[in-house]
């Protein structure tokens, strides 16, 4: 908040920012929840950015490098790893006591 009371644009982003981080799954899903919220994406580069009015504010900048972004979709894969881990050690010790049962 601003002396006024007031959001500036560039916090009103950031609360935009932080509930699409909150629920995307990964990079894509990222971009696409912010595009859901009516804001306008651009990319120079590996830069990607948001478009609001005559301004450009980059997403680094907002607090959300590349690399914050990026950590969405490792964060998923090592779940997906970890639930597959955990589903090959159970049925490994079905089959182990289906073996001691016979």
């Amino acid at each position: 908040m601003n002396l006024k009371g007031k959001q500036s644009q560039k916090q009103h982003l950031k609360v935009h920012l932080a509930k699409a981080y909150s629920n995307a799954k990964s990079e894509e899903h990222f971009y696409a929840l912010l595009q859901d919220e009516g804001l306008k994406l651009y990319f120079r580069g590996q830069q990607a950015g948001i478009m609001e009015g005559n301004r450009k504010y980059r997403l680094q900048t907002l607090g959300y490098s590349l690399e914050r972004i990026q950590l969405l979709s490792l964060d998923r894969n090592k779940r997906t790893q970890e639930l597959n881990r955990i589903l090959s050690k159970k049925v490994s010790d079905r089959q182990q006591n289906n073996e001691l049962e016979q």
